[in-house]
């Protein structure tokens, strides 16, 4: 707990980085810098919502009463990478090597988005104890596509010894357009059944977590978004691990965990990740730091980071 304290965020980067931060005298209510750039707010024309496609980048309708007419949708699930070919640097989509603005490799019988209308209310904070012990845990959260933009649908924490403290699948409050799969590794037959709702599964994660208590996790800003969990005490991976070209790029869970702890991540394709999986190497990852090496000072973790979350 003292070793990773050297790791821990500041406030300017937390809110650069787009975590939600509290707003004064307004319980519930969140700060998050550079939403709109994260969560594109849609365009309200005659009470419909015109929105716009996070995968493919189209148009679509959402009605008042929040029905969505399904429009195939023609996307790359995976990154712009640079690559070398034929001695020369080109730019490609990772999850197929096409060219960049060629047509896409994966097809979804709908259009999603990212925005969310509540995404700025129903918030909790972590409290302080005169009794809580400094614990560590690691955390990890999946999202899934809703009506209502991008929802909860699994949080997964683990404690320092990589066991499993809570884990447990959500039930997002609107309707599931896309369940988001092969990033979040839930099914619409895993779902069947779960009553469980959001603010369940905030009380569940107060009762461990304390203000002193150190949240490590990779890109935790959208995992703390989907929880809707105000807390400031947090390592970031993907800070402390910075892009060898700087901000705003960001190295992957599954690069760090391949170039640092020799572990293959995220490897069951279509099946999507395990959040466990990611919570515990992210635990792993920060056990080698600070074994292995001492965070430098001119780190990325004080400058400002835009780029926008994958879908």
């Amino acid at each position: 707990y003292e070793s990773l304290k050297d790791y821990i965020a500041s406030i300017d980067s937390l809110r650069d980085n787009s975590y939600p931060l509290p707003v004064p005298d307004k319980p519930g209510a969140a700060a998050i810098h550079n939403v709109t750039q994260k969560y594109p707010s849609p365009v309200i024309q005659k009470n419909d919502r015109l929105c716009t496609c996070c995968r493919c980048g189209k148009a679509f309708c959402i009605t008042k009463d929040g029905t969505q007419v399904d429009d195939e949708c023609v996307y790359h699930f995976g990154r712009i990478i640079s690559k070398k070919v034929s001695g020369e640097i080109v730019n490609i989509y990772s999850c197929c090597d096409g060219a960049v603005g060629g047509a896409g490799c994966s097809i979804s019988k709908s259009h999603v988005h990212r925005y969310n209308g509540d995404m700025s209310s129903g918030y909790v904070a972590t409290i302080s104890s005169a009794t809580a012990e400094n614990n560590v845990y690691a955390l990890d959260c999946e999202m899934c596509y809703t009506a209502n933009g991008i929802e909860l649908c699994r949080v997964t924490m683990v404690d320092h010894n990589a066991e499993v403290v809570y884990d447990s699948l959500v039930r997002p409050s609107s309707r599931i357009i896309d369940y988001n799969t092969r990033f979040s590794g839930i099914t619409e037959s895993d779902m069947n059944g779960i009553n469980v709702t959001l603010r369940d599964a905030q009380a569940i994660i107060l009762s461990y977590v304390y203000e002193n208590t150190i949240i490590v996790g990779h890109g935790l800003e959208n995992d703390l978004i989907s929880l809707k969990l105000i807390h400031k005490m947090i390592v970031d991976t993907a800070l402390v691990f910075p892009h060898r070209r700087g901000l705003p790029y960001k190295r992957s869970l599954k690069n760090l965990a391949r170039d640092f702890l020799k572990r293959i991540i995220q490897n069951s394709g279509d099946d999507g990740h395990d959040s466990k999986e990611d919570a515990v190497t992210c635990i792993d990852l920060m056990k080698w730091k600070l074994k292995n090496g001492k965070r430098s000072r001119s780190s990325s973790i004080k400058h400002v980071c835009l780029q926008k979350p994958r879908c």
